[in-house]
């Protein structure tokens, strides 16, 4: 398989196949950051909550099961056929959920996903990165302009949100 040659490739080619399946399921396995769940589930009390992912929809099953998160539906490219930043796919998910575009917020750590988003008529809240060292495109200088809400976790959007 594809994956298989990958492996080889890092020199993995004799990964047992109980440890390929591990290393192959991984992003189900990922854990959330810090208050991810407390703050999706705050913003559920009054929006709807549905990730628009690029991840496959076992994925994002399988790591939303795992820490506990849960949604109102996912919105899976692989499903819907159509992959960001493909401006269909933001109109496609509007659809799904019966509103115009304009009523929906891209909640996103990513400024391109974020960007895309916003040239399709989304509104969109950053939400910075729980990492140890972000780098400079995962910060929030510049961005307090270019977005509609900046926030430091899930909580704090939620908060701001209302």
């Amino acid at each position: 398989s594809v994956m298989h040659g990958a492996l080889a490739g890092f020199g993995l080619a004799s990964l047992a196949d109980d440890r390929f399946d591990i290393l192959a399921k991984a992003w189900r396995n990922m854990p959330a950051w810090p208050g991810a769940r407390e703050g999706i589930a705050a913003l559920r009390r009054n929006y709807i909550a549905a990730p628009l992912t690029i991840l496959s929809w076992s994925m994002a099953v399988g790591s939303s099961r795992r820490n506990g998160i849960e949604w109102d539906s996912i919105l899976s490219c692989d499903v819907l056929g159509i992959y960001k930043p493909d401006p269909r796919i933001y109109t496609r998910a509007a659809e799904i959920i019966d509103c115009r575009v304009g009523q929906l917020m891209m909640v996103a750590v990513h400024p391109s996903d974020l960007r895309a988003a916003k040239a399709a008529g989304y509104r969109t809240a950053y939400v910075l990165p729980q990492l140890e060292d972000p780098g400079e495109d995962y910060t929030d200088s510049g961005f307090a302009d270019e977005f509609d809400v900046t926030a430091k976790d899930f909580l704090d959007l939620a908060q701001r949100l209302g």
